[in-house]
């Protein structure tokens, strides 16, 4: 309707402001009332996620669970724009954005993801308003927060995996711990400590970098470039104990360790157990990650080790690269047996379970899909164009050295009059 006001130029003469109108809207779409989902493309992404917080929807249209969270992604979208939050929602159509959808390795819907400054990382947290808007929040404000030494016990308490500097703020170290801080906030806990704190951790340098986690000793790291600390924070992104859960569970997998599931319930047992787990949990860090699941939340999950509610408390460690696993004794809760059973496993003296027989074809299937994660679509495509080039050219190499059989092209028999031309021969 306005582009037919906009062709009478008698239009022009009463309404001046209408040409202006018609410049700004193609813009006032994107750049507008941040209430709304905004709708990134392959051509404005960068521009707009180059700078602030965005949690990223990744679909497809013909997604029935894309469908489901998009009146929960507009709610949340209303809620923050009320709270004047400077975490906005976008959502991106794969379908139409190939770009996109190629360079960050999207491969099911909806996958969502939370920007910082341009750097994404996978969005871990439950696919509600209420979910989305708390993420926002622990991603909102200052991402380095003071502390004294005093609080240590209570932060260890609340918080599996803490980042403490200790050294002068007004310096350049500082600065690149908080760019850290901003990439890994809401992820991680980053603290600036008192001089108490400094006293109790002991860092042979200052300033310095150190890991805090309940029971585990301070570790520290003195290379303060962004790139060091960044390091730091991924080799250390494990509580000494931590716990398996839907958030969890892909980095626990991908850890590269044997994983001791302390299988845990309500009972007074499960609490010895917890408690009994951080001194064989500091004693094989480097070989095992311990890490608590429910037994109630995950029993389906944990039926494939032939665990079942009534065998809780216990305790067993899997080997997802090799797919095998081994199940401890009954009422093994005491700390020396817990030691002495993970050594075993550690040295390959205790039996193991493998997962899938090593005839089924789905085991050698999914080392393949493993595998193949590792490399980008472009390398995947070049790999199976020249794997098909090498079998095609297999294949015509053994029909080229295929001799007929002497029978195929019947010969006339003697006397005849008929040639080899005139001979049809066998299809």
């Amino acid at each position: 309707h306005l582009a037919t006001m906009a062709s009478s130029s008698s239009v022009f003469a009463h309404y001046p402001t209408l040409l202006v109108a018609l410049a700004v809207l193609p813009y006032y779409s994107v750049a507008s009332d941040m209430s709304q989902v905004v709708t990134l493309t392959d051509e404005n992404f960068d521009e707009l996620t180059s700078q602030g917080s965005w949690i990223l929807d990744f679909y497809a249209p013909w997604c029935g669970h894309c469908r489901k969270l998009e009146p929960e992604f507009k709610k949340a979208a209303k809620r923050l724009h009320a709270m004047n939050s400077e975490v906005k929602l976008g959502k991106i159509d794969c379908t139409r954005n190939s770009k996109l959808k190629s360079r960050y390795k999207i491969k099911g819907y909806p996958t969502l993801k939370f920007s910082r400054d341009g750097s994404l990382r996978d969005y871990k947290s439950a696919r509600t308003a209420d979910a989305l808007v708390k993420y926002a929040n622990s991603v909102s404000g200052e991402a380095v927060l003071k502390m004294k030494v005093a609080d240590v016990d209570a932060i260890t308490n609340t918080h599996d995996v803490s980042f403490v500097f200790t050294g002068p703020k007004q310096s350049l170290d500082y600065e690149a711990f908080n760019k850290v801080a901003r990439k890994y906030q809401g992820q991680y806990h980053f603290l600036l400590g008192d001089t108490g704190f400094t006293e109790l951790a002991e860092p042979e340098e200052s300033p310095a970098v150190t890991y805090l986690t309940k029971g585990g000793s301070y570790t520290h790291t003195y290379d303060l470039t962004v790139d060091g600390i960044d390091a730091f924070v991924e080799a250390n992104k494990f509580a000494l104990v931590s716990t398996m859960d839907g958030n969890t569970f892909s980095d626990v997998v991908d850890s590269g360790k044997l994983v001791a599931l302390a299988v845990m319930d309500n009972t007074h047992a499960a609490e010895t157990l917890e408690g009994n787990l951080y001194g064989p949990a500091s004693a094989f860090k480097e070989r095992v990650l311990i890490t608590k699941i429910s037994v109630s939340k995950y029993a389906r999950y944990l039926s494939r080790y032939g665990i079942n509610e009534d065998d809780a408390p216990t305790l067993v460690v899997v080997d997802f690269d090799n797919e095998v696993y081994w199940r401890a004794e009954p009422n093994m809760e005491e700390e020396q047996k817990i030691k002495g059973w993970l050594a075993g496993v550690v040295g390959g003296r205790e039996p193991y379970t493998p997962l899938i027989n090593w005839y089924n074809p789905r085991r050698y299937l999914r080392k393949l899909s493993k595998k193949m994660k590792k490399f980008s679509d472009t390398q995947i495509m070049i790999i199976t164009t020249v794997a098909s080039l090498i079998g095609a050219g297999m294949v015509f190499t053994c029909f080229s050295y295929l001799e007929p059989a002497d029978d195929m092209y019947p010969r006339p028999p003697a006397g005849s009059e008929s040639s080899d031309n005139q001979h049809p021969k066998a299809e």
